[in-house]
């Protein structure tokens, strides 16, 4: 919501439309609407047609996404909806710029909520890449452009995810690109597993308890670092793709 009314106020002049500010329920909203209508079968990119009545739109119009939010909201929603502040991320060539800036937010809020909400996360740990599509009806984006190695995508991105083994809760992820700072000696997989090492470093208990002190959790929540949830280096598999020598000394060092 905070970065939406940001953008939202730098694109409103003194004689432009005026466009109130959005609230948390509004976006729930907006996001609902969009999946309900996946869920309805979709509407191929004509997802006004939901809100259009008479007898031309009979079995399109929907009236539960009609009366949850007006077409005009909706349409300043798409004008506005930011999942980043463009004004303070780096752009591409400067320092720190980071290629999945305007999509980490999604991941990064949903491992660190979950994180809030475990006592002890299992210390055995299963990760490997995925692919998400770009299936947006305009040109085609994203990380990745081509040489997507999945059938039917063309463009979107990649990421690698540690799960608990007996459960499906996400505990870290590394968003594939080629500008992570790591050792030069390592290939793709190799510097992956090593950045995942890493983010478990910031989730092992200092003390192996669990318990989190008043001041300890003040502490984090001004930091903004997620909570830490294993009781000892957790031990994870891959598959071969991410095997190799130096990978393997890294590891043991």
């Amino acid at each position: 919501m905070q970065y939406t009314n940001i953008y939202r106020a730098s694109k409103i002049g003194p004689h432009a439309h005026s466009v109130k500010e959005f609230n948390v329920p509004e976006l729930v909203h907006a996001d609902g609407i969009v999946l309900f209508d996946g869920a309805l079968g979709g509407s191929n990119g004509a997802i006004h047609q939901r809100w259009m009545t008479g007898p031309d739109y009979f079995g399109i119009h929907d009236m539960m996404i009609s009366s949850t939010m007006s077409y005009t909201r909706f349409c300043e929603w798409k004008a506005y909806h930011k999942l980043n502040n463009n004004f303070d991320t780096p752009k591409k060539g400067d320092a720190g710029y980071d290629p999945a800036a305007k999509g980490r937010l999604v991941l990064d809020v949903l491992i660190h909520n979950l994180a809030e909400v475990t006592y002890k996360a299992s210390t055995d740990q299963c990760s490997d890449e995925t692919t998400y599509m770009y299936e947006g009806f305009g040109p085609g984006g994203g990380l990745i452009s081509r040489n997507l190695d999945k059938p039917s995508v063309r463009s979107g991105g990649q990421i690698v995810l540690s799960m608990d083994v007996d459960k499906p809760y996400p505990r870290a992820c590394i968003h594939r690109h080629k500008l992570h700072d790591t050792p030069s000696r390592f290939k793709q997989g190799q510097q992956e597993v090593h950045l995942m090492m890493n983010a478990y470093d910031r989730l092992l208990m200092p003390d192996g308890l669990a318990q989190e002190t008043t001041e300890a959790l003040r502490e984090r929540v001004r930091k903004q670092e997620t909570r830490r949830i294993f009781e000892s280096k957790p031990m994870t598999v891959y598959d071969n793709y991410f095997s190799g020598e130096e990978g393997d000394k890294d590891a043991g060092e």
